[in-house]
């Protein structure tokens, strides 16, 4: 009897276990959406293991970065931002492998870095496109510069002196009186993606010779000018850098497509939520405010598209995971709530945690971005750029 009693007080225990655990997942899901949530043992252990399927799925043995969703070609932004991604890492070892392959394969004379390496028409694998990037040279450097602060290896900061010699010399241009970003070599485009303040202040740490901090502070204020200038609408993709009477400098809209933004104005963000997180500078936040129809667009349909017009109206279909990684830092600084929707709905979905990887294989982009979004939703984004208190 007493045998039967201690069963069936176990049957109970059980039942009510089942009862609370269903009662609770249904509450779960109720709060995410009825989305299924995977439950994550910690963010550190996600993001090495989210790392380790990136190396097992998108790096050669050689250092390259293979972007499958781009014809299996190699950029300059791609090698540049999985050298930063190693040195959050901790793994020198890829980033020396990643640093190596580009000097030898991308690395121009004069210290740019060629595009796009890929298969060419002959079959033989070579440079596809030799346009060089303000932006990616900026991104090689500044990973050049984490490297040396996090291993105090002054063969990465040597590295990166020539490369902030060039950027100056092609890249910023003296008009009116002021030293300001531009994309092209002597050019007066600026494109929005190439402004990362982050970078600029490291810069200025590390290169003295030239004033970096003049550049900053210049280029901000003309997009704070352009904010002014288009009120409520989101930042354009490209403006060009227009002298007025002979001592001022505003921003000016150019190009047929700047009534649509995309990837390029949601990168400005995060590099805008890195400034206001590390450098607490209220321009940087300023800027983000302008983000707010993003804001309105998510709580009227609970997701977000690849392209919006200005305005924030959706241009199109594409609901893919880059544009969250990318936003994330917006919502993050202005509407907490929906960062966390954001982060729960939409980025940690994609993880299965019994295979320690994504669900699904996702392109170079999508799991670059995702992995970052990640990474600054739970605060594994330390600014190892900005670590140099004196010029080195």
């Amino acid at each position: 009897m007493k045998r039967i009693l201690i069963i069936a007080a176990i049957a109970v225990m059980v039942l009510a276990g089942a009862l609370i655990g269903s009662s609770a997942y249904a509450a779960r899901m109720s709060q995410t959406g009825g989305v299924s949530v995977p439950e994550v043992y910690s963010p550190n252990r996600l993001m090495l293991e989210l790392w380790s399927t990136f190396k097992k799925n998108t790096l050669e043995s050689t250092g390259r970065t293979i972007q499958k969703d781009n014809d299996g070609n190699s950029t300059a932004m791609g090698q540049a931002t999985t050298m930063q991604r190693a040195v959050w890492m901790d793994d020198i070892t890829t980033f020396d492998k990643s640093w190596q392959w580009t000097k030898d394969n991308l690395q121009t004379d004069d210290y740019h870095f060629a595009n796009t390496f890929g298969e060419l028409v002959n079959g033989n694998y070579g440079i596809k496109d030799a346009k060089t990037s303000a932006g990616a040279d900026q991104q090689m450097a500044y990973g050049l510069i984490m490297a040396s602060a996090r291993w105090r290896e002054g063969k990465y900061l040597w590295d990166s002196r020539p490369l902030m010699v060039a950027l100056w010399r092609d890249h910023v241009r003296t008009i009116n009186g002021k030293p300001v970003f531009v994309s092209v070599a002597d050019g007066n485009t600026l494109n929005t993606a190439d402004f990362a303040p982050q970078i600029l202040r490291s810069f200025a740490r590390v290169d003295p010779s030239h004033d970096w901090k003049a550049v900053l502070n210049n280029t901000y204020e003309l997009l704070q000018g352009a904010q002014q200038a288009y009120p409520g609408e989101l930042l354009a993709t490209s403006y060009a850098v227009t002298p007025v009477g002979t001592t001022d400098v505003i921003l000016t809209k150019t190009g047929a497509n700047n009534g649509t933004v995309g990837d390029d104005s949601w990168q400005l963000a995060y590099a805008l939520a890195l400034d206001s997180k590390w450098n607490n500078d209220a321009r940087a936040l300023s800027l983000l405010a302008s983000y707010q129809p993003l804001a309105t667009a998510w709580h009227a349909n609970h997701e977000l598209v690849a392209r919006y017009s200005t305005t924030g109206t959706a241009q199109s279909a594409a609901d893919i995971p880059a544009t969250y990684g990318m936003l994330m830092g917006y919502f993050l600084a202005f509407d907490q709530p929906a960062a966390t929707d954001i982060y729960q709905q939409k980025l940690l979905t994609l993880y299965n945690p019994d295979t320690q990887s994504y669900r699904q294989v996702l392109g170079y982009r999508d799991d670059t971005w995702t992995w970052l979004g990640i990474a600054l939703y739970n605060n594994n984004l330390p600014n190892i750029g900005g670590q140099y208190d004196q010029p080195r």
